[in-house]
């Protein structure tokens, strides 16, 4: 762990291992957190073993906690709650900000083209998918940060599955803002499909 002393004060921050040097020391080191707007002095320490946190203890901070069942899981930040679904056609079933519901049924849209718009031609169809989750689980938990990584197809109304995502959601402590990171893979094996427009 490494802590940050904020004037008068500390805040707890997450680190990762991402790579090891071949002596097993750490090369690359992932660090989660969140600074308060306008901080400018602050330093970073080390935390010694003895006084990292336990597994039943808590930062003296707003902490990032999940609730998972078999049908969704629950994400609190400390100021929005976010409700997901294992499955079905929205990523997000609704988003509450200070208890208040601000936003709901997220879902990804995509559009495709038959062909590329040459001069030649005279005739392009388009197709609308909409995004099937196919599974939702908690890939990375901790008081400061949560990761969660859905999983799913876009489906167009003749049944077609197409485009496979994943879409990895970020939550932090205290911090009202989610961030979203949407990978997809765009592979056709009957015939040309572009797809030109993706949406959230």
């Amino acid at each position: 762990e490494i802590g940050v002393r904020l004037v008068g004060s500390e805040m707890c921050i997450r680190d990762r291992p991402l790579a090891y040097w071949p002596d097993g020391s750490i090369k690359w080191n992932g660090i989660a957190g969140v600074i308060p707007v306008g901080m400018k002095n602050m330093v970073v320490k080390k935390i010694r073993k003895e006084d990292k946190l336990g597994s039943e203890e808590k930062p003296d901070m707003a902490f990032v906690t999940v609730q998972e069942t078999t049908e969704n899981i629950r994400i609190e930040t400390g100021l929005i709650s976010v409700y997901i679904s294992r499955k079905g056609q929205y990523l997000v079933d609704s988003l509450l900000y200070k208890n208040v519901k601000v936003g709901e049924n997220l879902r990804l849209i995509c559009t495709t083209q038959s062909c590329p718009k040459l001069e030649n031609i005279s005739l392009i169809s388009f197709v609308d998918y909409q995004g099937e989750l196919k599974s939702a689980e908690v890939e990375r938990v901790g008081y400061v940060h949560t990761v969660i990584k859905l999983k799913g197809v876009h489906k167009g109304k003749t049944g077609r599955e197409w485009l496979p995502f994943v879409v990895r959601l970020y939550f932090y402590a205290g911090s009202e803002q989610v961030k979203m990171v949407h990978s997809f893979i765009s592979v056709s094996y009957t015939h040309l499909t572009l797809p030109t427009k993706l949406e959230v």
